[in-house]
């Protein structure tokens, strides 16, 4: 293989990528858009939850009790 032809496919090969990740980065934009379009539809969710305030209570009994 010449040295031009080496070149050459170099910078084809460059250049396809360059493509490719534009592409990748642009798909991932769109991608995240819809995403956050997603969750902001999504109800809020409450600061305090009673449940899970009694689980982590629960879970550190229990890790006290082990470590007793």
């Amino acid at each position: 293989m010449s040295t031009t032809a080496a070149i050459v496919t170099a910078v084809v090969v460059l250049a396809g990528l360059v493509v490719v990740v534009r592409r990748m980065r642009r798909a991932w934009a769109d991608a995240s858009a819809r995403v956050d379009a997603a969750l902001a539809q999504l109800p809020p969710v409450p600061a305090h939850d009673a449940g899970l305030a009694r689980l982590r209570q629960a879970i550190r009994d229990e890790q006290q009790e082990g470590t007793s």
